[in-house]
Formats: structure tokens, C-alpha cells, sequence
């Protein structure tokens, strides 16, 4: 699919993020004092699959058995997506898109990402300095794969 008919990222510059405790679930005290749940996923294009973001720092890519630090590995036929491909973010009340480094790129509305050197562990603060601010309804590739951000605030 064709993704440049789609906004570019001149109003999304990539920033740099941090995230302290990456295995919490994405949540924020509200100026009400109560705790505000926000709720995420990432809709498959080729199978119509919802894929739940279960937490604060969370990674994706092509299925592996081997990997300690894939949150959502998918069954593909291609070598075109890395094991640890992208991650979501989620910190300062937004979501954010980072590309790890990968072989063949992660594409946000149509736009190439620039990559993060980021050393994944299970507990440690992650901190990426090209992420992007993702939106409900954004477009994002990695190789053939397309992906729908879905947000709402619970």
C-alpha cells in the first residue's frame, strides 16, 4: 500500500523520551487526583488482529522464541521485519513511536523514522532520543506489515 497520501511528520519532531519504569501500565494522576487509565492497541491491516499495548515501554516485531525483551512477536513469511523492531512509549500522558535500530525501517504515515540505539532490558529506565508522538488512527509500517494505532482514554 501506497502510505504517502498520508500527512507527513513536519509537526511530529522526534523527541526524546524517557520512561522510568517501563513495566507499568500506562496511567497518569489526573488533576482530579484519581488515577486515569489509558488504553492502546495496534490493529494488524493483513488479519484485522487487535494487538493490546499492555504497558508503558512496549516492543514488537517478527515472531521469535528466543527473545526475552519481545512484548508481541507476529508470525510473517518475510525477513524484512526485525525480532525487536519498534517500540510504543508511553510517558508525559502521550504515546510515542521509536524505531530500534532496525535493517528495513519503521515508517510512521507514510514517513521513515529515524533510528534509536536502544539496549532493552526487563526493569531498566528506556530512554529513546527519536521518538515520535503517535495519534489515534496513525499509520505504522514495518516492512510489509501496516499497523492502526488505536487510543481512548478509559
Amino acid at each position: 500500500e501506497d502510505l504517502s497520501k498520508y500527512a507527513g511528520l513536519q509537526d511530529n519532531m522526534p523527541r526524546a523520551v524517557l520512561v522510568q519504569y517501563p513495566q507499568l501500565s500506562s496511567s497518569y494522576r489526573g488533576s482530579d487526583g484519581n488515577i486515569h487509565y489509558v488504553t492502546a492497541s495496534l490493529i494488524r491491516r493483513s488479519t484485522g488482529e487487535s494487538i493490546t499495548i499492555s504497558k508503558c515501554c512496549f516492543s514488537f516485531g517478527r515472531k521469535s522464541s528466543n527473545s526475552s525483551v519481545q512484548d508481541y512477536g507476529f508470525q510473517t513469511e518475510t525477513k524484512h521485519i526485525s525480532r525487536c523492531h519498534a517500540l510504543i512509549l508511553f510517558s508525559d500522558m502521550k504515546f510515542y513511536l521509536a524505531d530500534i535500530s532496525s535493517l528495513n525501517e519503521t515508517w510512521l504515515n507514510g514517513q521513515r523514522l529515524l533510528p534509536c540505539h536502544i539496549e532493552l532490558s526487563s526493569h531498566d529506565p528506556v530512554y529513546a532520543e527519536n521518538a515520535y508522538i503517535l495519534k489515534d488512527n496513525d499509520l505504522i509500517q514495518t516492512g510489509d506489515e501496516t499497523f492502526v494505532f488505536r487510543c481512548n482514554e478509559a
